[in-house]
């Protein structure tokens, strides 16, 4: 489970961009970046049994995980802390890097 006293936030593969990440950082927020911790295009699976176990709340965009009820499932098993975000216009975040 998270820990809400100290939260780190993990940072999905498909929001992994400095665009996304470094205000975040400049707020103050503990961020974990995909690229730091796991290898580019490993499942859902192991990003989110990696993530929960570690603690950290996770933020993706990968709004088919809540689409899909074995993943859905997967991750309130896992007790993942989880936050899907969107932008305005429902499309894709544009990688910078």
């Amino acid at each position: 489970m998270p820990h809400a006293d100290s939260p780190v936030f993990y940072v999905d593969e498909c929001l992994d961009s400095n665009n996304f990440v470094e205000p975040l950082q400049k707020s103050g927020l503990n961020i974990v970046r995909h690229r730091d911790i796991l290898n580019q295009g490993v499942s859902d699976e192991i990003w989110i049994k990696a993530v929960a176990e570690a603690g950290h709340f996770a933020l993706t965009q990968d709004y088919e995980i809540a689409r899909n009820a074995n993943q859905t499932q997967f991750v309130m098993d896992s007790r993942l802390g989880l936050f899907i975000v969107r932008s305005r216009g429902g499309s894709t975040m544009r990688r910078d890097n």
